[in-house]
């Protein structure tokens, strides 16, 4: 128990180290600007205090749920790993094919994984392609379940629950390239 403990505790770390660097940087490249008192929050940090208060319908409406995806991958790992898999995206009323690839480092193992999800922020399909980086943890001994959250350079969002099947190890900062392959075969419009 002692050492699932301490792999946990480490993981934590290593999902929370990158972020806190990667946003610190961003709060210090921020131009300074003044922020309306009824915004500001005591201690935060300015580039955080100028966010508005309300969103515009346009915002709003981009933050909102706006495809879904479900998929198949399948990752192997010995040291540095790879991933490779096919998915499905729903958005605008269409149906898409998606091909991913992409990877990680420090991980031992194999593993499927099947999952589905919610895409916001996407406003034209193109934006959906692209590279997507997750920083990530699994311990999967038979079955497991799990969740994940992308970010790609066009600011969509993807929300994943995942199931995994196999025997993999592995904390690691993940890059997954999503190229779309176009219109499903078979699939009825929305």
């Amino acid at each position: 128990m002692k050492q699932i403990l301490s792999a946990r505790l480490t993981l934590g770390a290593l999902a929370v180290a990158p972020v806190a660097a990667i946003w610190g940087v961003l709060a210090a490249d921020a131009p300074a600007r003044a922020a309306p008192p009824s915004t500001t929050v005591p201690g935060a940090i300015p580039a955080m205090a100028t966010a508005p208060a309300r969103m515009t319908p346009n915002e709003a409406a981009a933050a909102a749920a706006t495809g879904q995806i479900t998929f198949s991958m399948k990752e192997i790992d010995v040291g540095a790993g790879y991933a490779w898999g096919t998915g499905r995206l729903v958005y605008g009323g269409q149906t898409y094919d998606f091909t991913l690839k992409g990877g990680g480092l420090v991980g031992v193992g194999f593993s499927h994984i099947e999952g589905h999800g919610t895409v916001r922020n996407l406003t034209r399909l193109r934006d959906f392609e692209g590279t997507y980086w997750a920083v990530q943890g699994e311990a999967t001994m038979g079955l497991g379940r799990g969740g994940k959250l992308l970010e790609n350079n066009n600011l969509v969002d993807i929300d994943l629950a995942t199931t995994t099947r196999g025997a993999r190890l592995a904390a690691e900062a993940m890059r997954i390239t999503l190229h779309l392959s176009g219109p499903a075969r078979g699939a009825t419009p929305g």
